[in-house]
């Protein structure tokens, strides 16, 4: 298993980050690489290859074939890098341990055009099936925090 050294992980969530990629792993039984996501957008197999001069800086990382199948995850809003998605059905799943709003929306960087998956309340674990044209899209991800004023964990997979 490859950790990413420079990405900080609540151990809860890395135990189910741990968790969902080897039932993805066993489930699929394919070899499954990990992809680094560096914060100028360029997608690398090494994470020392994305080290800049702020190491604390968090990176997306991916997991799996390109195309296929991405994990994200994080303690805070973001908007991810874009990924390429073909046409078809596509599984998001979804894991939120905070208390407050989590919103993700998907965007089409390819027409502009957003949409919202997933408008939740408290704690999520679930699944949307959605259609999906090809292009490259992003996730914009609002995420709020625990009632103790503590970051919120949260998860999304994306699988073709």
């Amino acid at each position: 298993m490859v950790i990413c050294p420079v990405m900080t992980v609540n151990k809860k969530l890395f135990f189910i980050l741990v968790l969902m990629t080897l039932l993805t792993t066993i489930i699929s039984c394919k070899e499954r690489i990990v992809y680094y996501i560096c914060p100028n957008g360029d997608q690398v197999t090494n994470s020392s290859l994305c080290f800049t001069n702020n190491d604390e800086q968090e990176k997306s990382v991916i997991i799996g074939e390109p195309s296929n199948y991405y994990l994200f995850n994080g303690t805070d809003n973001l908007v991810t890098n874009t990924f390429h998605l073909k046409e078809g059905l596509t599984q998001f799943r979804f894991l939120y341990l905070g208390d407050n709003d989590f919103f993700v929306d998907i965007k089409n960087v390819d027409t502009g055009i957003s949409s919202n998956i997933l408008s939740e309340l408290g704690r999520y674990d679930g699944k949307r099936i959605l259609t999906i044209k090809e292009g490259n899209y992003l996730l914009i991800i609002k995420a709020g925090v625990r009632k103790s004023g503590d970051p919120a964990p949260w998860l999304v997979s994306i699988r073709q």
